[in-house]
């Protein structure tokens, strides 16, 4: 049944490109380095790096933009319960840590762990891809706010690289 579904999945939806994560950090160095520091600069080459240790998988559906903005939570019994994810329009076959690298960014490490444990990902490769992906989302911020013209958000974004 696993291999149906991943058959389907590979059929029906887009998988992520094999060169996304360089795509990404030559986008970085190109609209972003010119507004860094010079110690900004060496920050976001490291964090640029790990990224070119990260395999190209496509074996998960991967939301793509699962921050806290697009879940929706519902209160019962003073607890709350998750009701539904929103905006798909980035779906596509990629690698899981995307997903879980955005849940701990939006909501916290300890709820992450919490999720990981659930999983049975507590001491797994997983984590590594997590905190690779995770430590870009302030670029991955700055690139699109740059692209969108939104000043605060790029502000925000380059905070720690300036």
């Amino acid at each position: 049944m696993a291999l149906e579904l991943l058959l389907y999945l590979q059929k029906h939806y887009p998988q992520n490109p094999e060169d996304r994560w360089h795509q990404f950090a030559e986008s970085v160095k190109a609209e972003l380095f010119g507004l860094m520091s010079h110690s900004g600069r060496l920050k976001a080459q490291r964090e640029l790096a790990a990224l070119d240790t990260l395999p190209h998988l496509t074996q998960a559906e991967v939301h793509g933009d699962l921050g806290a903005e697009n879940v929706v939570w519902v209160w019962q019994n003073g607890m709350p319960h998750l009701s539904g994810v929103i905006d798909w329009d980035d779906v596509a076959l990629g690698d899981q840590a995307e997903d879980l690298a955005a849940i701990g960014a939006s909501y916290s490490r300890e709820f992450l762990e919490r999720v990981l444990a659930l999983g049975g990902w507590s001491n797994h490769p997983l984590l590594a891809r997590i905190a690779a992906i995770q430590d870009t989302f302030a670029l991955q911020q700055a690139l699109y706010a740059i692209r969108d013209g939104d000043e605060e958000e790029l502000a925000d974004g380059l905070a720690h690289y300036r």
